[in-house]
């Protein structure tokens, strides 16, 4: 079964996309088939595997406003088995165009149902705690974000709970990150 796992922090420059890059990169290496899913605007992480700005690319945005399916815009990577979900700058107007659109918060959720050829599923999220960010986290099995104060825990265990009645935190992981996993039983 498919991991989502939602790297997020309301900061910018503290490391969300290296660790995107890193860990997917690292866990596509021990051969566990990964797939990184740029969720922000400034196509970071996309550009970090290499693939630089295309506006006829198919991208996260596309996808998440559903005119193209999740499969359609992967990207193969020099790592053998990782993936890209490539983003677009375009990506920054998301939050207007569906404002006041019902389940927009289930838009990333509702793309990866049926995507479980990946092990691993990490998404780059925005510096920020928007609708883009809500998105991943709906979407999300865990969290993965600095432990430096910039991510506040009590609104996203809200929004969790609120958007899929369920939370459980894992504690602490090696690297100066905090990393909680949301589960059904909780």
């Amino acid at each position: 079964m498919t991991k989502v796992v939602a790297i997020v922090n309301q900061k910018g420059g503290v490391g969300k996309t290296t660790t995107a890059v890193n860990l997917a990169s690292g866990l596509a290496l021990s051969e566990r088939k990964s797939l990184l899913l740029d969720l922000d605007p400034q196509s970071n992480s996309t550009r970090g595997l290499g693939y630089g700005a295309d506006p006829e690319r198919a991208s996260i945005y596309d996808v998440l406003l559903g005119s193209e399916p999740l499969h359609g815009i992967l990207l193969p990577t020099e790592i053998e088995k990782l993936s890209l979900a490539p983003s677009e700058p375009d990506l920054i107007g998301f939050e207007v165009e569906l404002m006041g659109t019902e389940k927009r918060e289930w838009r990333l959720r509702d793309a990866l149902i049926g995507h479980d050829s990946f092990d691993l599923v990490l998404v780059d999220c925005p510096p920020s705690l928007g609708l883009l960010t809500v998105n991943a986290l709906v979407a999300a099995d865990g969290v993965r974000s600095r432990l430096d104060g910039g991510c506040p825990w009590k609104s996203i265990w809200r929004w969790k709970r609120s958007l899929s009645s369920s939370r459980h935190c894992d504690g602490l992981g090696p690297t100066g990150t905090r990393y909680s996993r949301f589960s059904e039983s909780s």
